[in-house]
């Protein structure tokens, strides 16, 4: 091997001897160099959110029952309303007499004794469904029962009471005028005491509707 390629492997030799003769023979503490150790860095990873999905509720629901009760016909029978019944007509006669406002107190009152019956006031067209205000005595007729006179082609209603009247007398309502015309109707009327009528008669029958007396006609059976 030729000198020029030792040359390089021994110069850190003489290095490393010229140190120590510097140090006036004594042999310096060869330090072994320790490389330095990176710091340890501990990562703490963050936690992942639970992806485990709750537990499951079941709700159970339960439709309400509903009770019908059936009533069982029996086989042929029919069921029906009853019949509404109706009042059976009565004939019977007694004493008609006829008054007016001429004969009220106060003179030309129309008031009446029972006015929630259908009419507020004395009057009426003779009708079945308008039957003409009548007068009797108290307790011989109930209160809105119907009369029908065939002579005279009109329906009456109690509306009135008469103090004058008794049993099967009844007055019979001329009208409203206040003329003397009226009276001398009444009187032409009444001239018949005693006549025959029907008590709850049915309707249909024949009528002459309007006042007995109309201001200047009077009534002719």
């Amino acid at each position: 091997m030729s000198t020029r390629f030792r040359l390089p492997l021994l110069l850190p030799v003489a290095l490393v001897l010229a140190a120590c003769g510097a140090g006036g023979g004594r042999v310096l503490p060869v330090v072994a160099m320790t490389p330095e150790e990176p710091p340890t860095v501990n990562y703490v990873l963050p936690s992942r959110p639970d992806t485990t999905p709750p537990p499951t509720k079941t709700i159970t629901m339960r439709r309400p029952v509903t009770t019908r009760t059936v009533t069982a016909t029996p086989t042929g029978s029919a069921t029906s309303s009853p019949a509404p019944t109706t009042a059976t007509p009565e004939s019977t006669s007694g004493t008609v007499s006829f008054y007016s406002a001429l004969d009220k107190n106060p003179l030309g009152s129309l008031l009446i004794a029972f006015p929630t019956i259908l009419h507020g006031l004395a009057g009426g067209s003779g009708s079945y469904d308008d039957p003409v205000t009548f007068a009797a005595a108290p307790g011989v007729f109930a209160p809105g029962t119907r009369i029908y006179l065939p002579d005279l082609r009109r329906y009456f209603v109690l509306e009135d009471l008469c103090a004058s009247c008794g049993g099967t007398h009844i007055a019979l309502w001329t009208g409203s005028s206040l003329d003397e015309g009226i009276r001398a109707c009444a009187a032409w009327l009444g001239a018949q005491e005693t006549r025959s009528y029907l008590i709850d008669p049915p309707a249909g029958l024949p009528v002459d509707p309007g006042p007995l007396y109309d201001g200047s006609h009077c009534f002719r059976p």
